[in-house]
């Protein structure tokens, strides 16, 4: 019997995971070559079925019949567009996973008591340390301090999800995967961290965000986004809204504003071009808003440095497969 990857790729192209992407996340060391011999096939369909939480039973079947692999994921709620098929998303809730898994093999600090924790008590402590107002940075610390990890993501497949909140062993983690490089992540890392605060992500299950909005009709979702803008503004229900007036000045008024309520200026003005359906404008006031404040380093940057700093990369076996998935190559 001849052995070789052809037929492996075939099959998983079938479930979204084309052959550039499962060599992507494969480790180094292992090559197509590899799958020539019948030991060697077995192994690389284990690495693929172990990597992208595949069943492996269903992938090995598949090889030489009609039937398709079937993913191998926990138990999940995916809240998403109302015309996007589920199974599209589980290539990226893989990769996901995965990078929960690697990070949660090496990341050893404990994990605090969430039962005791609300918007408003971290809101209130995060300022009570001196924080000026609750933005991406001070909350991505926050989240690591109690023994969460954030993992932004730079390499994941499309479609993909605004956000995901797990649980793993036991150990909450968050993802996120949005490119905007200012403001936008603190509200959906507020909302993720929600999920997991409100007890919504079941033992070994997550919540999937393909979208995350401020208006939203799934109860768990409008949970979520009301811990979220409490945790940022302190109003479980805070809207901003502005009469005509020029960038410039509406960019001097928020931060006025942020500075007496303590609320992040970057939100102000994104919670402005939501409530009010003004995006383009609010942008504008953003990057006025990003100078001022002397903002260099992107969102997605400080999370990827903040990865490395608390993450012994060293430590990790095949430590370029989560590099990659970082983007930190």
């Amino acid at each position: 019997m001849t052995y070789s990857m052809k037929p492996v790729y075939q099959k998983l192209s079938k479930i979204g995971l084309k052959k550039g992407m499962v060599k992507t996340y494969l480790p180094d060391w292992w090559e197509d070559s590899i799958a020539t011999t019948e030991v060697g096939f077995q192994e690389s369909l284990w690495l693929i079925a172990n990597t992208f939480h595949i069943d492996f039973k269903t992938l090995n079947l598949s090889i030489s019949g009609d039937s398709n692999p079937q993913y191998r994921l926990p138990n999940h709620k995916f809240k998403h567009s109302v015309n996007l098929d589920q199974d599209k998303l589980k290539p990226a809730v893989a990769v996901a996973m995965l990078a929960a898994k690697i990070t949660l093999n090496t990341f050893e600090k404990p994990l605090v008591d969430l039962s005791s924790l609300s918007a408003e008590s971290i809101r209130e402590k995060l300022l009570s340390d001196g924080n000026q107002w609750i933005d991406f940075k001070v909350l991505v610390q926050y989240c690591w301090n109690i023994g969460i990890p954030v993992i932004f993501i730079k390499k994941i497949p499309s479609p993909k999800m605004d956000g995901l909140a797990l649980l793993q062993n036991d150990r909450p983690v968050i993802v996120l995967t949005k490119n905007d490089d200012y403001g936008v992540l603190v509200f959906h890392l507020a909302h993720e961290l929600g999920h997991i605060i409100l007890g919504h992500v079941k033992e070994n299950g997550m919540m999937i965000d393909k979208k995350i909005v401020k208006d939203e009709e799934d109860d768990l979702e409008i949970q979520a986004n009301a811990f979220a803008l409490e945790l940022l503004t302190g109003k479980a229900n805070k809207k901003y809204t502005a009469g005509k007036i020029s960038p410039k000045v509406l960019a001097e008024s928020i931060l006025k504003k942020a500075k007496e309520d303590s609320i992040d200026p970057l939100h102000i003005i994104l919670n402005y071009g939501y409530s009010n359906n003004s995006f383009a404008f609010a942008k504008q006031v953003l990057q006025i808003l990003v100078k001022k404040l002397e903002i260099t380093q992107t969102d997605q940057d400080f999370a990827q440095q903040f990865f490395i700093d608390n993450i012994d990369l060293d430590s990790i076996n095949d430590d370029e497969v989560i590099r990659r998935i970082i983007g930190v190559e």
